[in-house]
């Protein structure tokens, strides 16, 4: 450890974290102890103390506003969506509040449409993994009825890539029950993610979404803490 010069601390958030956070701790303590000269950088998106966890390593805060896209905070009541805030760019326009089309009882659902409609994605968080598969399947479902005899026309060729996406998921997993539920609700353009897919069905999940051709994803909230997907919808 004398060697030591830099020492970064990646997804620093998980200070806060009730499992790993006191390791995380206590290693960061006895490093500053042992190497007092050494360089100490510690990154996160979300942390939400920053200027706390600063003073506590006697470091300098550097904090940057930039974003892939533009954040629109708001709220959907019934089927009426307003937004509230924006994180971009000061001189935006705000967008009038507006209705969607669909079911007021299937409001996910003609959130997922009205993102596809306006060139948009979708992430949808859920609290647990059964949830993320259930959603994921229910959407899943909806979009299959929409390519049978829905009104929104989808691109054949994005279809396709769906079905390649699944039978090269099938034949590289086992044909597990999580490889299959994942594999089939892909079929409809959405898909789930959490931490009990494999590395392999996680980068193929997170690359289709960033090259666009996942129309949504359904996650646990470990996706929001490790990996930048950017949606615009």
């Amino acid at each position: 450890m004398e060697k030591i010069g830099v020492v970064v601390a990646d997804e620093f958030h998980l200070l806060h974290d009730i499992s790993r956070g006191p390791t995380l701790e206590v290693l960061l303590s006895r490093i500053r102890h042992s190497q007092p000269e050494a360089q100490l950088i510690a990154l996160s998106a979300t942390v939400g103390n920053s200027q706390d966890m600063a003073d506590w390593l006697d470091a300098k805060l550097i904090q940057s506003n930039w974003r892939p896209i533009q954040l629109h905070s708001g709220t959907l009541t019934g089927l009426n969506v307003k937004i509230h805030r924006i994180d971009g760019p000061d001189n935006v326009e705000w967008p009038e509040p507006r209705m969607i089309e669909g079911r007021n009882t299937k409001r996910l659902q003609a959130v997922l449409d009205d993102s596809y409609s306006t060139g948009g994605q979708m992430l949808v968080f859920v609290n647990s993994r059964a949830s993320a598969q259930k959603e994921a399947r229910e959407l899943s479902k909806h979009i299959r009825k929409q390519i049978s005899d829905g009104p929104i026309k989808y691109d054949n060729e994005l279809i396709d890539e769906w079905e390649k996406i699944a039978e090269r998921l099938t034949r590289r997993e086992d044909t597990s029950v999580m490889g299959r539920a994942l594999s089939q609700a892909i079929r409809g353009g959405v898909a789930f993610h959490h931490a009990g897919l494999t590395h392999s069905q996680r980068k193929t999940v997170e690359e289709a979404f960033r090259q666009g051709t996942l129309l949504a994803i359904v996650a646990t909230p470990t996706l929001a803490q490790g990996v930048n997907l950017p949606a615009e919808g």
